[in-house]
């Protein structure tokens, strides 16, 4: 699939036992990426599961998702 600009949906999955998630819809191929936000990292980009289209994600937004996470876990 050609590498073309994508407009994901982001959001965000807590589940029962408080462990949260950055959740994906790739807006290419309209699969579901879910990223535990432990897993998240500040290095390269977030790749979809279903057409490999490298989203483009800063480490100021990496940290700004996991500090979300976060306090929507607090919240729980």
């Amino acid at each position: 699939m050609e590498n073309r600009h994508a407009s994901p949906k982001i959001d965000f999955a807590i589940d029962e036992d408080l462990n949260t998630a950055l959740v994906i819809t790739c807006g290419n191929c309209s699969a579901v990426t879910s990223i535990p936000s432990d897993e998240l990292t500040t290095e390269g980009n977030i790749q979809c599961s279903g057409c490999h289209y490298a989203f483009q994600i800063t480490a100021d937004d990496i940290t700004t998702i996991k500090k979300y996470l976060e306090d929507a876990k607090k919240l729980c």
